[in-house]
């Protein structure tokens, strides 16, 4: 039997482990938390919505002033709603979750975030409104559940659909239903929203934190190497969420101009290639080039959000590199001067420092520019170009032009599902560790290996919810570009896909046929097909072999000079993994909501789709539904996070089809 002066090494170690895995889940369950509520607005459903809080918690939007405890929460968000729960025939209300930056406190009981809401609300025939701005969050755990303990939205814009932020002064001042509802106290910030601009205090000073050593050295062999993989899985972990928390970090900095702050975030070394503007190299040059966008500090008047979505991370085996594919989307303008649309794709390497992680290469290719008021059909701009006022170290490093042309940015990674190559994609590192055979340890080690297969149980799961997010973010990426052969192979062989009202297609090849028939000549000149995948909620069945996964889609389609149109719905997927890859079971797009661009959905919403004659289906739709303006709720596949209640969302009602 092995002394007490061995085996406490190996207890402290199994300790760092345990505590490593708790706020990895953690942060997990609070992603989780967080996108519920934003699904709950989206629906009006307030009383799901007030139930994610504690008893004892505090809401503050805009300046309502603050309302406290969950009961007056609840009565909060039904004001919102105007004294009714569910939403009415022709309104529409999506409050996006997006872009986390999430920092867990070393015990595991509390945490804080910052996140981004991107709201799209109105009423057919009567109004339509976009609105942005940054949550700062904080969160409790009682009794084993995470729940929210402070939430303050913090709104940067709400203006109507036409005329958007270039022609319109916010249209509700941040003030809601605070005149009819008093609050319990007054805002406990004054600012002036837009075209005032306003910095919210921040909850952390760095994105990142190093990730401790453990202490003390492994004891007893016949553990050690199960500790050592269990321990590299969980660092891997640990870095993904490091550098999602610097993608988003980023962003923030971005919007707000901070120079300083977001040059910070880059290696001495550090390259940054912004469109056809050309490389900029080393910290100080990249400093310099800031500059171009603007001085230190967004000044009154000028909008530069730039929302930093979808990111699809691999980390190199040894640790010290790591790429990301991420997504570009900004909302850029001078109050009564000129407003733009944004789009692009970022492929960025990182590189770890002193347990740091920093961008090494900031490299983002421009999908589009588009002046506000005539969109992408009649409106793109040329690609941004080498300024001779700040003039970049070197020219750029490819040469390509923007939307109506086609560019496919090459991807980092290979293929989730076949491995292969995906348009010049570098060897994406995907390594597991065996755990050993530990059923011939002596007794007193038995307990600690029990522990070692309990938290390598915990990191699987963790390790699955990642793999599926890439899973479904690759999809976007795919669908983005028409590469239908790569999307299609996302799919176990006896996959099936939905999408909207037009059946479904069963196996790999007929869903290829599918896709295909969307455009058959794959993305060719003045073609937009822009399909963001977000907000996942990722549930991984006990076994791990299978899961299922509800995520938010905003498409931006057209051709130039003939159509624009904006998009967006809701997935309920499920997932299988098969031989210890993901790969797609069922793919179930509910169409929201499609509309003009010139439009918006204050004037014009598109029927659902039907089964089409030129390619019929092999089965007909599972669900008839109409999308907006009918307030269809698709039904979810997870009970409330809190409370465990399972959704009471409306069926399918007044169909188009009837």
């Amino acid at each position: 039997m092995p002394d007490t002066a061995k085996l406490e090494p190996v207890l402290r170690r199994m300790a760092w482990l345990e505590a490593q895995a708790a706020r990895l889940e953690a942060a997990s369950a609070v992603k989780r938390l967080q996108r519920a509520f934003g699904y709950y607005l989206d629906a009006a459903q307030w009383d799901e919505a007030a139930g994610l809080f504690a008893e004892d918690a505090i809401i503050e939007m805009g300046l309502d002033g603050v309302y406290c405890g969950q009961a007056r929460i609840r009565q909060y968000l039904h004001a919102l709603g105007g004294g009714r729960a569910g939403l009415r025939h022709g309104e529409i209300h999506e409050w996006f979750q997006l872009q986390p930056v999430i920092h867990v406190a070393p015990d595991a009981l509390t945490a804080k975030a910052r996140w981004r809401t991107f709201l799209i609300a109105g009423q057919l025939g009567e109004r339509a409104l976009w609105g942005e701005g940054p949550y700062e969050v904080e969160y409790v755990r009682q009794a084993g559940v995470w729940r929210i303990a402070k939430l303050h939205w913090y709104q940067t814009i709400i203006v109507p659909y036409e005329g958007g932020w270039l022609r319109n002064k916010d249209a509700t001042g941040g003030v809601f239903v605070s005149r009819q509802l008093p609050p319990d106290r007054p805002p406990s910030e004054s600012y002036e929203t837009w075209p005032g601009v306003y910095t919210p205090p921040f909850h952390y000073e760095s994105p990142v934190t190093a990730l401790r050593e453990p202490q003390g050295t492994a004891a007893a062999q016949s553990l050690g190497r199960s500790m050592d993989a269990l321990e590299q899985r969980l660092r891997r972990l640990h870095d993904i969420a490091q550098i999602e928390n610097l993608i988003s970090a980023y962003g923030y900095d971005l919007d707000k101009q901070r120079w300083d702050a977001l040059a910070a975030l880059f290696a001495e070394d550090a390259t940054m290639e912004i469109s056809q503007r050309g490389i900029y190299v080393g910290r100080a040059s990249i400093r310099r080039a800031l500059e171009l966008f603007g001085p230190q500090g967004v000044e009154q008047g000028h909008l530069h959000n730039h929302q930093q979505l979808q990111p699809v991370i691999h980390v190199s085996p040894d640790g010290k590199r790591a790429w990301a594919r991420s997504r570009a989307f900004g909302q850029l303008g001078v109050y009564q001067g000129g407003g733009i649309w944004h789009g692009g794709v970022y492929e960025n390497e990182f590189v770890q420092e002193a347990g740091i992680w920093k961008f090494k290469t900031d490299h983002v290719y421009t999908t589009y520019f588009a002046l506000y008021d005539e969109g992408w059909m009649n409106g793109p701009r040329s690609t941004a170009k080498a300024s001779e006022k700040i003039p970049p170290d070197r020219p750029p490093s490819v040469v390509y032009e923007s939307f109506p042309d086609i560019y496919i940015p090459p991807f980092h990674y290979a293929h989730p599902v076949t491995g292969q190559p995906s348009l010049a994609a570098g060897a994406a590192a995907r390594s597991s560790a065996a755990m050993d055979d530990i059923a011939s340890l002596p007794p007193a080690l038995r307990a600690v290996s029990d522990r070692i297969s309990s938290t390598a149980r915990a990191v699987e799961r963790l390790e699955d919810e990642q793999a599926i997010e890439n899973l479904q973010r690759s999809y976007g990426y795919f669908v983005d570009k028409a590469l239908w052969r790569e999307t299609a192979n996302l799919f176990a062989q006896d996959g099936t896909l939905e999408i909207g009202g037009r059946g479904v297609f069963s196996g790999r090849e007929r869903v290829f046929d599918y896709l295909k028939w969307l455009e058959p000549n794959g993305l060719t000149r003045g073609k937009l097909f822009d399909h963001m995948q977000l907000q996942p909620i990722v549930t991984v069945a006990t076994d791990g072999r299978s899961a299922r996964g509800r995520w938010r889609f905003f498409a931006q389609v057209g051709e130039h000079r003939q159509s624009g149109l904006w998009g967006l719905g809701t997935y309920e997927n499920e997932y299988v993994k098969e031989s210890g890859v993901w790969k797609l079971k069922t793919l179930h797009s509910y169409f929201r909501m499609y509309t003009p661009y010139a439009d918006g959905w204050g004037k014009t919403a598109l029927p659902n789709t039907r089964p089409e004659k030129s390619l019929p289906p092999d089965r007909p739709p599972t669900v008839v539904h109409d999308q907006y303006p009918s307030p269809y709720i698709p039904p979810y596949h997870y009970g409330n996070p809190v409370t465990g209640a399972v959704s009471d969302a409306p069926a399918a009602s007044g169909s188009d089809r009837d």
